[in-house]
């Protein structure tokens, strides 16, 4: 299992001033102050069996801290400047220590806390980067002592949980800076895909056929990336999970390999990230989960780095969220994709609260957020596990919902991408390949609504959302003028039965995708749709060399700008049959949206095409007016250069917004590399193209430099030694004659005292000793520096600056590299 290391993506950042103090009293445990909202739905009164034993352990309790009102408004700002071309923010994102500094906890008021949480006995696990929360372990009887809240066993469908009972409190002097709980309980979200087994014979006997990698490429039109080389090589997707992979650990991967290999693909090992939680074991209904979302993940970004954050499969492991939460605090990843989620009323509104400040913190790092819409139409709270949402909503499959209309989360929270579901209607065209069933051309589509054939709700989620506004963005034809948030953003193909998905899992593959009785595990749902349009933006990113946060800043006016970009479903529904008298069925039938022109509550702006909208993306400014401008961007983000060599990287310059003009090229060096010399060829570049820039390092590293005699930087240390030393001595030579000529009385010849003249010669003898040191290495040498002093590499950037224009029409673009200089 590998270490807790993520592969990190470097991005511009913005600078941060340190947060101020605002706990301002003295932390009494005697005057203290509930935090409402902190109790889960799903902990009703029918399922509990009284407290837990007093040592009962709760492994993972995360207090969040809440930004002050100013901290709230500059964030929105941030946020909004980070997707306007025209700021100087566009595109700068923050690491979690700028975040911290920006809109966290100062550190003196984060060091009150965890003194005082240990204190209460508890064992501090682990503090945010970005200062917002602290998680920490502590048994049943502290939690009761020190936040007056029980904790209380609940036992639901054979599954035992546990969870507060009451909402916790914090001394008053804690009171403004606590923004609520996780870890509490331990209620998990269940997956949101539908998988079965299936055989080709079935298959040739209906209409259905199975999607492989390849068919996906073909249908969505990806193919022409692949020939032009955009396989999402440079990119990280960071996969959200709550289970072991195997149970053997040096097979953890083996099913992803099978994949892979069954798709055509080169091996690309994914690598395993786990929480500080973590919990080991296999959930049996995660797994289908977890080999889809990793394998799908890669299978349209074939070269990506994937990464599976697993949270673990134990009883005590906090779930899926507990990954999204540490993935967000390490910045671990560009693109994160996550397959669960529950209806908004499943969540208490602290804990949707808490969960919509951790993925505005994921947007301001550059970190894009995709879920799943949900799989029962647009009643999204009929049909989960046991206990409902309300309590008076069926706990069990049925084709009638009871809790009325809903839709999922976190595909509802604005910092998320929701991803739908269509269906192919082949209708009597011929899209598949009748020998080798293999995808002919992009197929029609129309929303997944397979209720009727499965005989219980199942269908593409959307709708409107009770808890969140009306983000800025979401606007454009179709939009409802309603005041919420809207969901599905956008859709892709997730019927299980036309036509599902393939995976490998639990030994499966063993002949190409099926196993050793020629079946097959196919798979549907939305939670299908969410690590392949995650995969999808790997293409996205690696065409624009750039992370891109809340990507709905983009969609909606791309949709309005460049519609060949997505596959405008107009034709379904996922309306649910309902029982007549319940929520929002006074008179019974059904309950949902149709598809229509432009955007919907059932298909969002439709289904991609990936070519068109990779194209789009990298031509297309989400601020309107800002007219033609061109991206310049560098590759690798960093260089590391001997001295006396030189190294080169490359210069991308892409035209955007119709821009077209001579874009002129100049670069310069950091003061710290005196020395240190930069080139660029060609020194312009037309419209689009690339240039090559060149680095050539001083010829060793420059010692005076580096206390600040930055004239001297073009001089090696040996060669400045070495004259340093000969100066020395002609002064040293110098002296002794002129004490002897004062001997002789010449007139022009002051007379120099004894005690002078030895406290000139012996200083003058010790500072040539010290140079000569210095000139010989003092004694030691590094790797090919034949005597050079041994100090450390210097670190600076370049900086390549791109102009174009004249007068009041000049403008310009600029990126840095990061160069060290050994």
């Amino acid at each position: 299992m590998a270490g807790l290391a993520f592969v990190f993506t470097r991005r511009p950042q913005v600078q941060a001033q340190p947060a101020r103090g605002r706990i301002l009293q003295a932390i009494d445990n005697n005057s203290v102050t509930p935090i409402k909202g902190n109790v889960s739905p799903r902990a009703q009164s029918q399922y509990d069996q009284g407290e837990v034993e007093r040592s009962f352990r709760l492994p993972y309790v995360t207090m969040f801290f809440k930004p002050t009102a100013a901290q709230r408004a500059s964030l929105n700002q941030l946020l909004q400047q980070q997707q306007d071309r025209s700021s100087p923010n566009f595109h700068k994102w923050l690491k979690p220590d700028q975040f911290a500094d920006q809109f966290g906890l100062s550190p003196s008021d984060l060091s009150t806390v965890v003194i005082w949480l240990q204190d209460q006995g508890f064992r501090v696990v682990r503090t945010a980067q970005a200062r917002n929360w602290v998680a920490f372990s502590g048994t049943a009887a502290q939690v009761e002592a020190t936040f007056r809240t029980p904790i209380h066993r609940f036992v639901t469908n054979d599954e035992t949980h546990f969870a507060n009972v009451a909402d916790p409190s914090v001394p008053s002097a804690l009171a403004d800076v606590v923004l609520g709980f996780r870890g509490l309980n331990n209620f998990r979200f269940k997956p949101r895909s539908i998988s079965k087994r299936v055989f080709k014979p079935q298959l040739a006997t209906t209409t259905g056929h199975l999607v492989e990698p390849s068919d996906f490429a073909t249908i969505y039109d990806v193919n022409s990336l692949y020939t032009a080389g955009v396989t999402g090589s440079g990119v990280t997707i960071a996969v959200m999970g709550q289970t072991d992979l195997n149970s053997n650990s040096a097979a953890e991967f083996g099913d992803v390999t099978a994949f892979r290999s069954a798709a055509g693909f080169s091996a690309n090992t994914p690598t395993e990230v786990v929480t500080p939680d973590y919990s080991p074991g296999v959930s049996s209904d995660d797994l289908p989960e977890a080999d889809l979302d990793v394998e799908w993940a890669g299978a349209v970004a074939q070269s990506a780095s994937i990464i599976y954050v697993n949270s673990g499969g134990g009883p005590s492991s906090g779930g899926v969220f507990d990954s999204l939460q540490y993935t967000i605090d390490q910045d671990g990843a560009p693109i994160i994709s996550i397959s669960y989620g529950a209806c908004e009323l499943a969540w208490s509104q602290n804990t949707l609260t808490l969960l919509q400040s951790l993925a505005q913190q994921g947007n301001a790092q550059g970190q894009t957020m995709i879920g799943p819409a949900g799989d029962d139409g647009a009643t999204d709270c009929d049909n989960q596990p046991a206990p409902a949402f309300p309590a008076s909503c069926s706990t069990s499959p049925s084709q009638s919902a009871t809790c009325g209309l809903q839709v999922d989360v976190p595909a509802s929270l604005p910092e998320f991408t929701g991803v739908g579901g269509t269906e192919f209607n082949e209708g009597s065209g011929s899209y598949w390949n009748s020998s080798t069933g293999a995808a002919l051309s992009y197929i029609p589509e129309v929303v997944w609504n397979t209720e009727a054939a499965d005989m219980q709700l199942a269908g593409g989620g959307g709708g409107k959302s009770t808890v969140f506004a009306k983000p800025s963005w979401q606007t454009g034809t179709g939009v409802p003028n309603d005041s919420v948030r809207d969901v599905p953003d956008v859709s892709l193909s997730a019927s299980p039965d036309n036509d599902a998905y393939v995976i490998c899992s639990a030994g499966s593959c063993t002949n190409g995708f099926a196993g050793s009785d020629g079946s097959i595990i196919a798979v549907g749902g939305t939670s299908a749709g969410t690590p392949s349009f995650s995969s999808i933006l790997g293409l996205i990113e690696q065409e624009t060399n750039s992370a891109q946060g809340n990507i709905n800043y983009i969609i909606y006016p791309l949709a309005a700008s460049y519609p060949t970009s997505f596959h405008d479903i107009t034709a379904g529904s996922n309306a649910m049959p309902c029982t007549k008298g319940t929520t929002d069925c006074p008179n019974g039938g059904s309950i949902g949206y149709s598809a229509g022109t432009g955007f919907d509550l059932a298909s969002g702006w439709g289904s991609v095409d990936v070519a068109n909208l990779a194209a789009a993306w990298i031509t297309f400014s989400p601020t309107t007016g800002t007219g033609p401008d061109f991206q310049l961007a560098l590759t690798p983000a960093s260089l590391t250069v001997s001295a006396g060599s030189s190294q080169t990287a490359n210069v991308s310059i892409k035209a955007l917004e119709g821009f077209t003009g001579v874009v002129t090229l100049a670069c310069s060096v950091g003061s710290t590399l005196a020395g240190t010399t930069c080139s660029i060829s060609p020194t312009s570049v037309t419209n689009s193209g690339t240039a090559t820039l060149t680095i050539m390092a001083a010829t060793s590293a420059n010692v005076l430099g580096r206390f600040g005699f930055g004239g001297f930087g073009r001089w090696p240390a040996r060669e400045v030694g070495l004259a340093a030393s000969l100066i020395l001595a002609l002064v040293w030579g110098s002296l002794l004659g002129l004490s002897r000529l004062s001997r002789a009385r010449l007139r022009f010849v002051p007379r120099v005292a004894p005690w002078t003249r030895w406290s000139l010669v012996f200083g003058s003898l010790l500072l040539g000793l010290i140079a000569l040191s210095v000139s010989c290495g003092g004694g030691s040498s590094s790797s090919g520096g034949g005597g050079s002093p041994p100090v450390a590499p210097l670190t600076s950037t370049v900086t390549v600056t791109g102009s174009t224009g004249n007068g009041t029409n000049a403008y310009s673009n600029s990126a840095q590299i990061t160069v060290t200089v050994n």
